[in-house]
C-alpha cells in the first residue's frame, strides 16, 4: 500500500494476508505506508527493490510463524526472515509478532543471535 508521491517506509511480512491488512491500516493512522509481503522471497525481493531504488525501509515488522499447511506451523521461517535482513539490511529495524507465546529465553536468544530490535 504505498500514496502517491510517498515511499512505503515499513514492510509487513506474515502470510495471513488479513493480519497483513490490519498492521498496514494501523501503520497507516499513524502516518505511515507500509508495504506487505507473504514469503521470505517476496520480502527479499521487495526489500532488494527499495534499497536499488535508494528508498530503503526503515522498519520491517515480521512473524515468527508462517503456515506450511493447514496444521503445520514453520517457526524457523520467521527466524528466517530476520537473519536476512540482519545481516543483509543491518539499517531495518525488526520489529517481531507472533500469535504464538514465545518464552522469555526464546526472545532472548534472539535478541542475542539476531539483533532483534523489539517483540
Amino acid at each position: 500500500m504505498e500514496s502517491i508521491g510517498r515511499r512505503a517506509e515499513i514492510i509487513i511480512i506474515d502470510d495471513d494476508r488479513e493480519w497483513c491488512a490490519v498492521l498496514s491500516e494501523m501503520v497507516t493512522t499513524l502516518g505511515y505506508f507500509a508495504d506487505k509481503a507473504y514469503t521470505l522471497e517476496e520480502a527479499q525481493l521487495r526489500i532488494n527493490e527499495s534499497e536499488k531504488k535508494n528508498a530503503p525501509y526503515a522498519v520491517a515488522i515480521l512473524d515468527m510463524n508462517f503456515e506450511t499447511g493447514k496444521s503445520n506451523i514453520e517457526v524457523p521461517r520467521g527466524k528466517e526472515i530476520l537473519k536476512y535482513i540482519k545481516s543483509h539490511h543491518p539499517h531495518i529495524a525488526c520489529v517481531i509478532i507472533s500469535g504464538a507465546g514465545k518464552d522469555v529465553d526464546e526472545i532472548l536468544d534472539l535478541r542475542d543471535d539476531y539483533d532483534l530490535d523489539y517483540y
